[in-house]
């Protein structure tokens, strides 16, 4: 129970860091609805179905908006959840790491909106025993 309180903060945080306005960057929204539907596969408990969606989310926002982009940093953060999942944790540490260094390249490192994430990732090293 406790591990699934924690994946939905977790995620809870990082739909909270992303305005709606930010959506309007791919144009079409063929990146919205392709990471809608892998947060669907998230919410389902549908994680390894989820994989391929959210890697071709990932695929788009990057072709779309350029590595260092919201848009990268929540496809990122999904594939991480989804891994985690799975309890694929070296695959889920990846993932949030990589997603922060975006957002922190974003908004700048000391950017108070940054603490949430930063205390999730410490919390999910703290309970693998990697701090």
């Amino acid at each position: 129970m406790k591990t699934r309180i924690i994946q939905a903060l977790i995620f809870a945080f990082a739909m909270t860091m992303v305005h709606e306005s930010l959506f309007a960057q791919t144009g079409d929204g063929d990146w919205k609805k392709l990471y809608d539907e892998a947060e669907s596969h998230y919410d389902a408990g549908r994680y390894e179905s989820g994989i391929p969606v959210a890697n071709a989310a990932l695929a788009l926002a990057e072709t779309n908006t350029g590595p260092d982009s919201q848009d990268v940093a929540r496809s990122l953060n999904i594939l991480g959840m989804l891994y985690y999942g799975l309890g694929k944790y070296a695959e889920t540490a990846t993932y949030l790491e990589k997603s922060l260094a975006i957002d922190e390249k974003i908004l700048g490192s000391n950017n108070p909106d940054l603490v949430p994430a930063l205390i999730e990732l410490g919390n999910f090293y703290r309970r693998h025993g990697k701090y």
